[in-house]
């Protein structure tokens, strides 16, 4: 499924194709700026817990090694391996982000997964 778009505007990114990669990137924050968001992040996020945070593999269960959380539009579920996560609102630092990475890209995004 195609992503739904505004417009796209990558002539200012980084384009990288080789080796069946297609890599678009472009910095659009300072270094400064990254530590003030990844500090907010680990302030709002919640992180999911019991068994939203275990995964099934051939009928076995195992704990997912590593945090995650799922932020999202109203409505919208994250499925995998007979698990179903609600997208939890988007916080404000995620908005922020997904705002200026729509402006940047011309793509609208209605799920994270972090």
């Amino acid at each position: 499924m195609e992503p739904k778009t505004k417009r796209r505007k990558l002539e200012d990114f980084n384009i990288i194709k080789r080796d069946d990669l297609n890599i678009s990137s472009k910095t659009i924050f300072t270094v400064d700026k990254c530590r003030e968001l990844f500090c907010n992040l680990e302030k709002e996020l919640e992180y999911l817990t019991g068994d939203l945070a275990t995964v099934k593999v051939f009928g076995k269960v195992y704990d997912i090694p590593r945090k995650q959380a799922a932020y999202g539009d109203d409505g919208v579920k994250y499925r995998y391996s007979g698990t179903t996560i609600p997208a939890k609102p988007w916080t404000e630092t995620l908005s922020f982000l997904r705002d200026k990475i729509e402006e940047h890209t011309g793509i609208l995004y209605n799920f994270v997964l972090v």
